[in-house]
């Protein structure tokens, strides 16, 4: 558990540079950040298409506030662990739809509170540990930030609450348990 927020805040971003991972929301979001004075660095993780365009958005913010970058996934704890947030904008149409998260569970393992889009499966593996907005919600998600930066004690529960629901729904070990079980009680 996290007992507070870092001053500037940390905030991580983990996956493709596409579309459906919001990157122009995240774009707006931290050019929002930056207009209303909040100090941050923000760490995108991964590559993809719209790199460009997310570039255009980093133009606009003062240099470092946003890195883009490759990590290894066995380095991704070490991602995971310098960061204070994961801001997942994943968004959905009738193609696309975020189905678990993967980015979701491994961030909450390690203690980071998630802000995300309600979309797909994500309220569900979120649950309390952290903020499900609607999908396209700019100044939500902006609002949602305010909150952690202003409230330690609900910042500090939904770090808490981030590693016990990964740990109560998202260990591996438990899953294959529960999933043997399920095979065994078919036979």
């Amino acid at each position: 558990m996290r007992e507070s927020i870092s001053r500037p805040i940390k905030i991580l971003v983990v996956g493709r540079l596409s579309w459906e991972k919001g990157v122009h929301d995240v774009g707006r979001v931290l050019v929002g950040l930056h207009e209303q004075g909040i100090l941050f660095e923000c760490s995108w993780i991964g590559s993809g298409p719209l790199r460009s365009q997310l570039r255009f958005y980093a133009d606009q913010l003062p240099a470092g506030s946003l890195n883009i970058k490759h990590v290894a996934y066995d380095n991704m704890p070490h991602e995971y662990h310098k960061h204070d947030l994961l801001l997942h904008l994943a968004r959905s149409d009738e193609k696309t739809a975020e189905q678990f998260g993967m980015a979701v569970a491994e961030a909450m393992a390690c203690g980071l509170p998630v802000i995300a889009y309600d979309t797909g499966a994500l309220k569900e593996v979120i649950g309390d540990a952290g903020i499900c907005i609607p999908q396209g919600s700019v100044d939500a998600v902006t609002r949602a930030l305010h909150l952690f930066i202003s409230d330690s004690i609900a910042y500090r529960k939904l770090s808490g609450n981030a590693v016990a629901r990964a740990t109560k729904e998202f260990d591996s070990i438990k899953q294959s348990n529960k999933l043997l079980s399920l095979y065994r009680s078919l036979q």
